[in-house]
């Protein structure tokens, strides 16, 4: 967790851009070409030459200190917490490799109160429809402040990406149960595809990452199963603390001693995990209620029939298999 305090989770750019992970225009499976405009290294001669810091908690208490502030070129601040998925959707994703746009981007969002990721894979489906040029960092903000004064375009754009990329004809458009899909490439990180198309969230990386598992991500086997099990870690850990603080802290005899030493009882892990899995199962069964059929719980068509570039992947896993993961 050292490098969480030191650099935060732009770190990540250079785990995902190198495995083709990283989503590049629209998702389109290439690899990035300007990674070195917004990786790790970049993002900490910003922070030192404008006076910004890493190490920051985001709120009292945090163990992590995985937050950041993010100075203009003038050494005034201009944004806190700056992460991976923001770099991800508003940078690379929208072919904007520039740390400063990047951050007054996600400053408008944050002051108007909208999600980077939404607003970053919206951005993705207008440059891919031609409104504005691959890029484009300005017209970029001035799609957002579109968002912000209201215009026409600007309250299409404020339905999001799938009403946005529908009304103005495009083919790749990244969500799953209406929801953006978060930064990673589910042809090439095959069992983070699994829980976007599983989660009853949606395209949602916290509901289950697998990045560090030991399979071979661009495999399809194992990946099923592997996704049912990090969801049910993550809901349980949304029921005590910061996913973050569970990773440092969850040791499997430590967080029974603590569930029974608050509610008695005998505890181990299994039955701890089963607060997530009982949790994902009500989830699962409101989405049904509220005429969620199968067919939601599916990745959208392109991941399945087009090639990543870099890698050659499609999204593989068999329908079957997606309707079994939550089979708890």
């Amino acid at each position: 967790m050292k490098w969480l305090r030191e650099i935060g989770t732009p770190a990540l750019v250079d785990v995902t851009g190198p495995k083709a992970i990283l989503p590049v225009r629209n998702y389109s499976g290439e690899f990035y070409d300007k990674l070195a405009s917004i990786n790790r290294e970049q993002f900490l001669s910003k922070l030192k030459a404008n006076g910004g810091r890493s190490g920051k908690p985001c709120q009292a208490g945090c163990v992590i200190h995985c937050s950041n502030h993010y100075n203009d070129a003038k050494g005034e601040y201009l944004t806190s917490g700056l992460e991976y998925e923001t770099v991800a959707l508003l940078g690379a994703n929208c072919d904007i490799a520039d740390f400063d746009i990047i951050a007054r981007m996600d400053w408008l969002c944050d002051d108007f109160g909208i999600d980077t990721i939404e607003t970053g894979a919206t951005i993705g489906v207008c440059m891919e429809a031609g409104k504005i040029p691959w890029g484009d960092g300005e017209a970029a903000i001035g799609l957002i402040e579109e968002m912000i004064s209201g215009t026409e375009l600007g309250k299409l754009l404020g339905q999001g990406t799938l009403v946005a990329g529908k009304t103005l004809g495009v083919k790749r458009i990244p969500t799953v149960k209406g929801q953006a899909m978060a930064a990673y490439d589910p042809r090439n990180l095959k069992g983070t595809g699994v829980t976007y198309a599983t989660s009853p969230m949606g395209a949602d990386h916290t509901a289950g990452l697998t990045m560090s598992a030991a399979l071979n991500p661009i495999s399809p086997l194992g990946q099923a199963s592997l996704s049912g099990m990090v969801q049910s870690v993550a809901a349980t850990a949304d029921s005590f603390m910061c996913l973050f603080a569970w990773s440092g802290a969850a040791l499997p005899e430590t967080i029974p001693e603590l569930v029974a030493s608050v509610y008695g009882g005998e505890w181990d892990f299994d039955k701890v995990l089963d607060i997530g899995r009982q949790s994902l199962l009500r989830e699962k069964a409101f989405n049904i209620a509220a005429g969620l059929k199968e067919e939601s719980d599916r990745l959208p068509e392109f991941f399945l029939t087009e090639q990543s570039p870099a890698t050659g992947a499609v999204f593989d896993i068999k329908p079957i298999e997606l309707d079994r993961v939550l089979n708890y």
